[in-house]
């Protein structure tokens, strides 16, 4: 911990605790990352620390993402967007997933006491972090979890989650009337989103050929 502020060290022995915590789970520590991937090779587990962009050598805000990830790049993910190994399948900062939901941040300063942190942040992990990733063993976990929300209302309304429906008709080999009122979905939820005609064209052009399909779906 040399060149470390106090407020630092006391960020690294957080760190060092989690690890402690995490390691007999199969998490490997990375930084601030903690990951875990499962048999398969197909999911893996995130636990990620975000430091505020505030934050200074002195007074340390933080939060923590945790998630289930996945190989499978998003259907609304434009060609120029970068290609990882992992992308996000079900997830989101902790604070939505303790009590009160709501994004929750901690702070660390020299008055910190980081023990009681430690403790508290680890007391988090294992009563709201790992039994919500615990639930995605497979691809399929994932998939059903992203499908659970598809048909309530706001989800219905969104653009991205339109698209990645029509992925999954295309996926699943469905009938041509499904595959063509998915896309009637997606160019309505296009406009109504205030995207332009030809993005959407072209997002549909794009997931089709992605699934082999070229020029058997008509531009509108």
């Amino acid at each position: 911990m040399n060149n470390m502020s106090v407020t630092q060290e006391k960020y690294e022995t957080l760190m060092l605790e989690v690890d402690t915590l995490l390691k007999p789970e199969g998490f490997r520590r990375t930084g601030q990352n903690f990951r875990k991937r499962l048999p398969d090779g197909k999911v893996r587990w995130s636990i990620i620390f975000e430091k505020h962009r505030r934050s200074t050598e002195d007074e340390i805000r933080f939060t923590f993402y945790i998630g289930a990830e996945w190989n499978r790049r998003p259907a609304d993910y434009e060609d120029y967007m970068p290609h990882t190994s992992w992308y996000g399948g079900a997830g989101d900062r902790i604070g939505y997933f303790m009590p009160k939901k709501e994004d929750t941040w901690w702070e660390i300063d020299e008055g910190t006491t980081a023990q009681i942190l430690s403790a508290q942040i680890k007391a988090i992990i294992w009563s709201c972090a790992l039994p919500f990733i615990r639930q995605f063993e497979t691809e399929k976990d994932i998939e059903d979890y992203q499908r659970s929300f598809w048909d309530s209302p706001d989800w219905q309304k969104n653009y991205p989650t339109a698209i990645e429906r029509l992925a999954c008709v295309l996926r699943e080999n469905r009938d041509s009337s499904e595959i063509a009122k998915r896309i009637d979905i997606v160019r309505r939820l296009g406009r109504s989103n205030g995207v332009s005609k030809d993005v959407t064209e072209a997002t549909i052009q794009r997931v089709l050929k992605t699934y082999g399909i070229t020029g058997g779906m008509p531009s509108e």
